[in-house]
């Protein structure tokens, strides 16, 4: 079986997940193509696909909706799973891992949806602070201000 495994992301994490998922899938004796979603213009030539992108402010990346919208009628006639990479199955505080899941089948429809999963990803803490004024580790986009992190 031909199976593209497709992914967005902005930090790193969803691609990591994305090359582990497409190494268990060869192992399991398929052929596999891993490739960054925007770099993917047809799924001609793939009997399965799997979808993945990251999650910021509680919203999946919006370039996962701009790939379904471009190939949604391949996606009806191939099995498909999705996947959305964030910090909310660690941290509740952050969202709701089946809220994640709604939002993420909202997303692929109309695709032969198969399997939906919320990863957890990877926090890096040289680029993310907390504060009392924050319930969770936020990104600084303020560097270089004291009391904001990497002054």
């Amino acid at each position: 079986m031909q199976i593209l495994v497709v992914y967005a992301t902005r930090k790193g994490s969803t691609e990591e997940i994305a090359l582990a998922i497409g190494k268990e899938l060869e192992a399991g004796g398929h052929q596999v193509m891993v490739s960054h979603l925007k770099d993917v213009s047809s799924l001609e030539g793939y009997d399965a696909a799997v979808m993945g992108a990251p999650v910021y402010t509680g919203h999946i990346d919006g370039e996962l909706r701009k790939f379904v919208g471009r190939n949604k009628n391949g996606l009806k006639t191939i099995p498909v799973a999705a996947f959305a990479v964030g910090l909310a199955p660690v941290n509740p505080k952050i969202g709701s891992s089946a809220a994640l899941g709604e939002q993420l089948k909202g997303i692929v429809e109309p695709a032969n949806l198969v399997a939906v999963k919320v990863f957890a990803g990877k926090l890096d803490p040289t680029t993310f602070v907390y504060d009392e004024n924050h319930d969770f580790p936020y990104e600084s986009t303020n560097r270089g201000f004291p009391g904001l992190g990497h002054n």
